[in-house]
């Protein structure tokens, strides 16, 4: 029988859980691989991570908003793998994929416009196809641009089912036709429209990259935006709106065909800033200071050094990538999780993993990658705890279920730890330990030292690059390559906060984004958490009774968080405490000023409110647990979540202009026996997402593997892109 090989996987979360997911696809038989993975803690998931808190109604507590784009063919190939081979009666609330996930295409932006900050509602439509676990596009790169003009048309003119068919609704649009009348337009739109109409109908319909009728259709376009800007730019009408839409997506196209996207890729952009490459293409000063073009980077947090007080920045070739790809949705734009992250996604993914014989050593915290010669000699651990007789292995999840789900628990079964008593007091401060801190006050027990050719033959990398500083010190310093990614491939501090309300979302959103029936996301709200979404769903695996008081909506709330000091060394133990009372005084300052435009049904009512009060948020109105704490209404906040993700395992990698190049494909680490996964690699998707990290680790496992990536969606071939898996 053949010896089998022994992985080592640094790191539960996505990266890690993917990279062992794809390795046992590999492996169906088990007779390859000898999988480990290694976490620090109690829980997997990474940023992904969630859990349950007992002492809040069992309330869901994330790391921040997560949800699913449209095109995230390769995470929901391996969600469905999982779901199916679970086989979960039908009772089970989360039993397959179609019961796991919420699709929506319901999104609001934020525009402000004179004093005011106006709700843009934008209600994407349905494509007609299947959900994108049965169904896929072709995302290659000459296949985007086509795939985005349909969608963004029926966005801007309505449902249709094919290319012609809206563009012929733009044309024949009594309302848009009223609305430039009234402005003065009239005759102009008539005319101009006729000449779209005429001229531009046939080429946009059959679409060909090759085709120079597509070059001669955009100098029209061009033409036609620049007849209409100086009016409708300035118009606080749809018809504004309109014009916004139609600029970004003639800039996009343009910019595309004219920087030969489809021959040189889109890593040839990264040198420039996206909003820079949009000027560069045309598009308006208005449309510039429209939410469209800083949408996407706000929802991407992509503001260097978390510092949301300047414009965000953004490689112009992964922004133009993403936009595209989110435009090429298939069936709904998003997909929200039924419940928590932890339940539908990680959760699945540690069971079948379980069931396919793969090892799990949680309480491993790793200090040191060590290299010899030019490979990974060994990996060090801090111990943080052992396990009590006679227990063989940790089990993680809850004991007990909450509306039918276990999850994840927000502290370490202590009955199963030898060091359980001592991890349930509290330390010197008076605060809670915590296993997952960098800076924690907890003593390791004892270290581990696992040994090349003994313990394991190779290693996944799967931790976040923010912890690569302390962890692969020796990689960085014996490598240029290495040193040169930590350098330019920067990752942040973020943080988040979620507020239960005893309203219910009807009664707190505007009119229209009340009356859909998507979840209510916005991407550019008041900064530093502009990443809202009312997640109200989620209560009904939440166990807040029947009481009058209970919970009826939940508003989560995220984004970047510079850093107002200087990271200190990890034995400043007060740290995570003044960074979480910062997060949570800027959390109170932004409910104060700013919660009436996204909540109207929220704020103090103006009659006998004190001064500022009509943009604050009523805290009458916050559902909590305890009432007997309640001793004014403010204090209800006190009872609300928080959380600063300040840990180098919890940072988000951006992708900041002249950085894609420094980053290192999950097969080429530059040492021998050491693979990569995370969205950190470059994978030519080179953005913060979880689809991301899912392809970075489908590409390590092949390559350990020796085999070809089966990547869904995804082309690697063509624009330079053959070199993402090289046989081991």
């Amino acid at each position: 029988m053949a010896i089998k090989k022994k992985i080592a996987v640094l790191g539960g979360g996505i990266g890690g859980l993917s990279s062992a997911f794809k390795l046992t696809e590999l492996d169906p038989l088990n007779e390859k691989f000898e999988i480990t993975v290694y976490q620090m803690g109690w829980r997997l998931g990474g940023k992904c991570a969630s859990s349950r808190n007992p002492s809040e109604n069992y309330r869901i507590e994330e790391h921040g908003i997560h949800l699913f784009g449209g095109f995230y063919y390769n995470t929901f190939d391996i969600m469905k793998k999982a779901y199916d081979q679970l086989n979960r009666p039908d009772s089970d609330p989360l039993s397959s994929i179609d019961k796991a996930f919420k699709p929506s295409n319901f999104a609001a932006m934020w525009e402000t416009y004179g004093q005011q900050m106006f709700e843009w509602d934008i209600d994407s439509k349905l494509t007609g196809e299947a959900a994108p676990w049965e169904t896929q596009k072709d995302l290659s790169t000459g296949s985007l641009l086509s795939g985005a003009l349909s969608n963004i048309i029926k966005q801007i003119c309505g449902s249709a089912d094919d290319i012609g068919g809206p563009l012929h609704s733009i044309f024949h649009n009594k309302s848009l036709e009223t609305l430039a009348e009234s402005a003065g337009l009239g005759s102009v739109f008539h005319y101009h429209l006729g000449v779209l109409k005429a001229d531009l109908l046939d080429e946009f319909a059959s679409l060909d990259l090759k085709d120079s009728g597509l070059e001669k259709a955009l100098v029209k376009l061009q033409a036609f935006r620049e007849l209409i800007d100086p009016a409708i730019g300035y118009h606080p009408t749809n018809l504004r709106h309109l014009f916004f839409k139609l600029d970004f997506m003639i800039t996009l196209f343009s910019g595309y065909i004219k920087d030969k996207v489809a021959v040189k890729g889109f890593d040839s952009l990264d040198e420039k800033d996206w909003i820079h490459w949009l000027s560069d293409h045309g598009l308006s000063s208005t449309t510039l200071a429209s939410p469209l073009p800083v949408t996407s980077p706000n929802i991407l947090f992509g503001f260097r050094d978390g510092d949301t007080s300047k414009m965000p920045e953004f490689a112009a070739g992964a922004m133009l990538h993403w936009t595209l790809l989110m435009l090429n949705y298939t069936h709904s734009q998003f997909y929200f999780f039924r419940a928590g992250t932890g339940e539908t996604i990680i959760q699945p993914l540690y069971e079948v993993l379980k069931q396919r014989g793969v090892k799990f050593e949680f309480f491993h915290k790793a200090t040191a990658i060590n290299q010899k010669e030019g490979s990974i000699d060994s990996i060090d651990f801090d111990i943080q705890c052992s396990l009590k007789p006679p227990f063989k292995e940790y089990e993680p999840l809850n004991k007990t279920k909450v509306k039918g789900l276990l999850g994840w628990p927000d502290f370490p079964h202590c009955e199963q730890l030898i060091e359980g008593d001592k991890l349930k007091s509290l330390d010197e401060n008076g605060r809670p330990y915590d296993l997952e801190s960098y800076w924690t006050t907890w003593t390791p027990i004892g270290s581990k030292r696992l040994k090349h050719g003994v313990d394991f033959d190779s290693l996944i990398c799967a931790l976040s690059i923010g912890a690569l500083p302390s962890v692969a010190k020796d990689l960085i310093d014996n490598s240029s390559k290495w040193s040169d990614m930590i350098q330019h491939v920067q990752a942040i501090q973020t943080q988040s906060f979620q507020i239960w309300l005893t309203k219910p979302k009807a009664e707190v959103l505007s009119e229209s984004a009340a009356k859909s029936d998507g979840v209510f996301v916005s991407g550019n709200y008041v900064n530093p958490t502009s990443d809202t979404a009312e997640m109200g769903h989620l209560i009904d695996f939440e166990e807040w009774g029947s009481a009058e008081r209970r919970a009826r909506s939940v508003f989560y709330f995220c984004g970047p968080m510079t850093e107002n000091e200087a990271v200190p060394e990890f034995s400043d133990h007060a740290y995570p405490e003044r960074q979480y009372q910062r997060v949570k005084n800027q959390s109170i300052q932004l409910l104060q000023a700013a919660t009436n435009p996204i909540m109207p049904g929220a704020t103090l009512p103006r009659n006998g409110a004190v001064a500022g009060d009509t943009q604050g948020l009523d805290f009458e109105l916050l559902a909590v647990s305890h009432e007997d704490q309640v001793t004014t209404s403010f204090s209800r906040i006190h009872q609300q979540f928080f959380r600063a993700n300040i840990d180098p395992t919890e940072r988000y990698v951006l992708s900041l202009p002249k950085s894609t190049k420094f980053r290192m494909k999950p097969s080429q680490s530059g040492y021998k026996n050491l693979y990569l996964a995370g969205d950190w690699t470059d994978t030519g998707y080179n953005f913060g997402a979880v689809e991301a990290t899912v392809i970075s680790g489908v590409l390590s496992a092949a390559a350990i593997d020796g085999s070809i990536a089966k990547l869904e969606g995804h082309h690697l071939s063509g624009v330079g892109r053959t070199d993402f898996v090289i046989k081991s």
